[in-house]
């Protein structure tokens, strides 16, 4: 186990020892699922292989071609290691089997088992609802069907075993299998296709969701009304979208670049949406034009879009508003009242906290003098200080990015006192995550300066139906069923921590009880619980 020990509180410095270590890191007992909300392919296999099983990873056994076959393809950009397969998520990909036993071969397989795998992997389905499901070899979709596989081709199916998703056959990557390698990669270069048009399809239907969101319901706009939007060149593609929309609408429309004179001569009328891209976002003019006194908090009916990807945030903003916003509403009145919050995961959480009233959001800007941030995408409030104990395991993703490794803390008095990389394993050939290399650097960095960066300073849960695990963290807080945690200052989400840094991780598939009440199981919310 290679471990990254901090400095005592009492000392004000940071000390970081056995930083990235060249050894053997912690794994998992078994083959964790690689599952998370809104997938587009969910990849199905018969069961893990030895290897696997002793890994922990998909597909880690030596002669599997798995990971070629996605790199050859074109369904990934470069060639995986088994030792990265939660980066799937990022791509939009899942990762499971039919049964969870780990065997030499399928053919172990007991028939109940097989059936009660078919079952399981229905409930997977409604919970990741990817508009693909791939399974790898056609005795796994003969299993999930309940038939013998007579007849069976390979590809895309003629019908659907769950309703809204494409079911395709590929051959298994095992290299039990003794279909050429060339015509593996045929099939999975068909799918590859099929990804493209369904990807496609669903970008405009996020664009129209985005756009709609963005006019009728954020923003209220009316016939004869301007849509004004601030933007750099990168965002062009999105102004002409709200430019499309405005027309339909009957409105103006009106574009301008980011500066001084980029509110000047605004209507109280108009309708102003800020939309930098991320280069833009770090510009200080920016910062300056939303400070200015007649600026979108003062005095306009405006929008401000958050500066992560545009796929990213036609997919957040595409989800039904008014529905959204009356599930985030129930969500806030349950939390309201709080004192106890714990939160497990299979990942290996299991923190507990004292928690502050929750902070309330700007839900709309549909009067003059009204400003929204985005749509909202997350509850979140600030854990009272010292008060947070336990163990928090980020295995998604965090501030910089999708993680392939865990990163496991220990927490006493609400500050960070250890930390476990979790995840590589000998012979995995896959060089440690650097996303997790760059968080620990900067995390030692930040508290060298100020010990509080080591504080537990922001609790959140993800309300979003929308999103899902993708390369931008501000969609992968807003995942519904996911949490998050930041260390550093919290003042903004009501505590008392006043500082330069924030920023944290993710936790999927967490369980919350809320004074001892479970709220979310398994990544799924509770309903019968909520407000």
């Amino acid at each position: 186990m290679t471990g990254v020990a901090i400095a005592p509180a009492r000392t004000g410095a940071f000390d970081m020892l056995d930083l990235i270590g060249n050894g053997v890191s912690r794994q998992y007992p078994g083959t964790r699922d690689v599952l998370g909300p809104n997938l587009t392919v969910l990849f199905v296999g018969f069961n893990p292989g030895l290897r696997s099983g002793e890994t922990g990873h998909h597909f880690a056994g030596r002669g599997n071609r798995f990971w070629d076959l996605l790199a050859s393809s074109g369904l990934a950009p470069r060639r995986f290691f088994p030792a990265e397969d939660r980066l799937m998520l990022s791509l939009g990909y899942g990762l499971t089997n039919i049964v969870a036993r780990t065997t030499p071969g399928s053919g172990d397989l007991r028939p109940p088992e097989l059936r009660d795998g078919a079952i399981a992997l229905r409930r997977k389905v409604d919970i990741t609802a990817p508009q693909i499901v791939c399974y790898l070899g056609k005795g796994v979709y003969a299993s999930a069907i309940g038939s013998d596989g007579a007849g069976l081709d390979f590809g895309l199916q003629p019908g659907g075993i769950f309703p809204g998703s494409f079911d395709f056959v590929a051959p298994s990557s095992s290299g039990r299998a003794t279909i050429p390698y060339a015509d593996k990669q045929a099939i999975f270069g068909a799918l590859a296709g099929l990804v493209g048009q369904v990807t496609a399809r669903l970008r405009e239907a996020w664009q129209s969701g985005f756009v709609s969101n963005v006019i009728e319901q954020a923003l209220a706009m009316r016939s004869g009304e301007t849509l004004t939007v601030i933007c750099d060149e990168a965002r062009d593609e999105l102004a002409e979208s709200l430019a499309r929309g405005a027309a339909r609408a009957g409105c103006r429309f009106d574009r301008r670049r980011f500066g001084d004179e980029g509110l000047s001569r605004l209507g109280d009328s108009d309708g102003v949406v800020l939309a930098p891209s991320p280069a833009a976002w770090r510009e200080p003019r920016l910062r300056h034009l939303l400070r200015l006194p007649d600026g979108p908090a003062g005095r306009l009916r405006s929008l401000f879009l958050p500066p992560q990807p545009l796929e990213s945030l036609y997919r957040v903003c595409s989800v039904p508003y008014r529905d959204h916003v009356a599930f985030h509403d129930r969500l806030m009145v349950t939390l309201r009242s709080a004192r106890q919050v714990r939160v497990t995961s299979p990942a290996g959480t299991d923190i507990s906290f004292h928690v502050r009233p929750f902070v309330a959001h700007t839900f709309s800007a549909r009067q003059p003098g009204q400003f929204m941030l985005g749509i909202p995408g997350e509850v979140t409030t600030a854990p009272v200080e010292a008060s947070t104990e336990g163990r928090l395991v980020f295995d998604v993703a965090v501030y910089l990015g999708p993680l392939s490794e865990s990163m496991a803390f220990e927490i006493r008095d609400g500050r960070v006192t250890s930390v476990e990389r979790e995840g590589r394993y000998d012979g995995s050939g896959a060089p440690p995550d650097p996303v997790l290399d760059r968080f620990l650097a900067e995390l030692e960095e930040r508290a060298t300066g100020w010990p509080d960066a080591l504080r537990v300073g922001e609790f959140g849960l993800g309300t979003n139906a929308s999103a899902r695990y993708s390369d931008s963290y501000m969609e992968n807080e807003a995942v519904m069923g996911s949490c998050h945690f930041d260390f550093g200052s919290s003042a903004q989400f009501g505590g008392v921590l006043e500082g330069p840094h924030h920023g944290g991780g993710v936790v999927s598939r967490p369980t919350v009880k809320v004074d001892g009440v479970t709220i979310l199981k398994d990544g799924l919310y509770v309903d019968r619980n909520l407000a």
